[in-house]
């Protein structure tokens, strides 16, 4: 009898755990499926998110949403320095351009996604407000002029691709913070 209701009790708890927070995949699933964004490509957010360790660890949106900002930044900042290399290297005035124009978005980037790391201890919804304006008056441009030059190169069209992923991703997990 008293096993019985220690299996019981340790049951229940069990449970409990397993409702007080989702499984990772469950919350990258929610993080990546709830954009609102038309087009958006949800298979690659979560092949993206699933692919690193901390967005995959992740048990609540809270932490998903610091896992995605951070991972966003290691990202940006590693493209924003292919930039560098690219503007420095030469090349056609216009593609020289558009690479700049872009580290100047990716700067614009990290520093806003730094900012919503910090809002997001004190105030979620101004940390969703950061991320929001940094994917739409930031990147818009950059994307705009890589389609405007026709630029082809791997790293710019992945790296632009998976920081709005990061982008939107975050400030769907920010929303559902609770």
């Amino acid at each position: 009898m008293y096993l019985s209701k220690s299996v019981s009790i340790l049951f229940a708890i069990l449970v409990f755990s397993r409702c007080a927070s989702s499984s990772p995949s469950s919350l990258i699933s929610a993080a990546c499926s709830n954009t609102d964004i038309e087009n958006f490509d949800v298979k690659s957010c979560i092949q993206i998110l699933e692919s690193d360790n901390k967005t995959s660890s992740a048990q609540n949106f809270r932490d998903l949403s610091v896992a995605i900002m951070e991972a966003g930044i290691a990202n940006a900042t590693l493209t924003r320095a292919y930039l560098v290399k690219k503007s420095s290297e030469g090349g056609s005035n216009n593609s020289t351009g558009v690479f700049r124009q872009c580290k100047l978005a990716y700067d614009n980037v990290i520093v806003n996604v730094e900012i919503a790391l910090s809002d997001l201890k004190v105030d979620p919804p101004t940390a969703t407000y950061d991320l929001g304006l940094v994917a739409n008056d930031s990147m818009q441009p950059c994307i705009a002029a890589v389609r405007r030059a026709n630029v082809t190169d791997g790293i710019v069209l992945t790296g632009n691709k998976s920081v709005l992923i990061y982008l939107y991703s975050a400030v769907a997990a920010v929303d559902r913070i609770k």
